[in-house]
C-alpha cells in the first residue's frame, strides 16, 4: 500500500489523496454485497474511488492521506461524525489543494456484519450529508437527493395503483429492471451468485437508509434554522 502511495506521488504531487476500497474473498457473503452496493455505479455512482477525474475526487477516512501543511491549515476534521472526512475533503479542495486519486493504493474495508447495521450505517451516511448541506450548501447536488427520491417513490408505488394500474405496471416495472440490473452487474463483478442475490436488499436498504437519513437531517436543520 505504501509503496503505491510512494510511486502514484511521484508522478503527481497531491496535498492529499486517498484510494479505493475492496472486499476480500474471506469477508462474509454480506460483506461483500454491501461493499458491492457501496462502490457500484448503479448505486452511488461510483463516487467511492471509481474516478480519475482532477477535482472530482474525494477521499474517504478508509483510506485518505494529508500532508502536514494540509492538516495545519485545515485544522482536520471539524464534524466528530458523520461525513466528517467528506467535509474535511471539501475544505481541503476550498482551500487551493490538489486533491487526487491514487487508484492502485486500495484497501480491504470491512463492512458491517448485518444489513441492520449497515442501514443504520447508511442512514448515518445521509444525516452526515444533511450537516454538510448546512455548512457547504454548494457542495449537495441532485444526486444527493435522489436516493430520497427513490425512497419516497418505491413507497408511494403502491398508491399509483389507485390512481393509475398502467403508472403502477410502469413503475413496477421499472424498478425491477433496476433491481435486475444490480443483480447481473454484481454477479459479472463478484462472480457470485450470493453475493449478486444479496447486492439486491443491500442496494434497497442502501437507497432507503441513506435517503431518509437525508430527509430527516434536512428537516431537522429547517427546524434548527426556525
Amino acid at each position: 500500500f505504501f509503496s503505491s502511495v510512494e510511486q502514484g506521488l511521484k508522478h503527481t504531487a497531491f496535498d492529499a489523496w486517498g484510494g479505493p476500497d475492496k472486499a476480500h474473498d474471506k469477508f462474509t457473503i454480506v460483506q461483500r454485497a454491501t461493499g458491492y452496493t457501496m462502490s457500484s455505479v448503479l448505486t452511488t455512482g461510483g463516487i467511492r474511488g471509481g474516478k480519475k477525474r482532477a477535482g472530482w475526487f474525494q477521499p474517504r477516512s478508509f483510506n485518505m492521506g494529508i500532508t502536514r501543511e494540509v492538516f495545519q491549515v485545515t485544522g482536520g476534521f471539524l464534524l466528530d461524525r458523520f461525513a466528517e472526512d467528506i467535509e474535511l475533503s471539501i475544505r481541503i479542495k476550498k482551500a487551493g489543494f490538489r486533491i487526487g486519486l491514487i487508484q492502485e493504493a486500495f484497501v480491504y474495508h470491512k463492512r458491517r456484519t448485518n444489513f441492520f447495521q449497515f442501514f443504520q450505517q447508511v442512514f448515518n451516511f445521509g444525516k452526515g450529508r444533511a450537516q454538510i448541506a448546512s455548512l457547504h450548501p454548494e457542495e449537495v447536488k441532485i444526486t444527493h437527493w435522489l436516493p430520497s427520491f427513490f425512497t419516497l417513490g418505491t413507497f408511494l408505488i403502491p398508491l399509483f395503483y389507485l390512481l393509475s394500474v398502467s403508472l403502477f405496471k410502469l413503475l413496477t416495472g421499472l424498478l425491477i429492471f433496476y433491481l435486475l440490473l444490480i443483480f447481473i452487474h454484481a454477479l459479472m463483478l463478484t462472480s457470485n451468485l450470493f453475493v449478486a442475490c444479496l447486492s439486491v436488499p443491500s442496494a434497497l436498504l442502501q437507497l432507503w437508509g441513506y435517503g431518509s437519513g437525508f430527509l430527516i437531517g434536512k428537516i431537522k436543520g429547517m427546524k434548527s434554522k426556525q
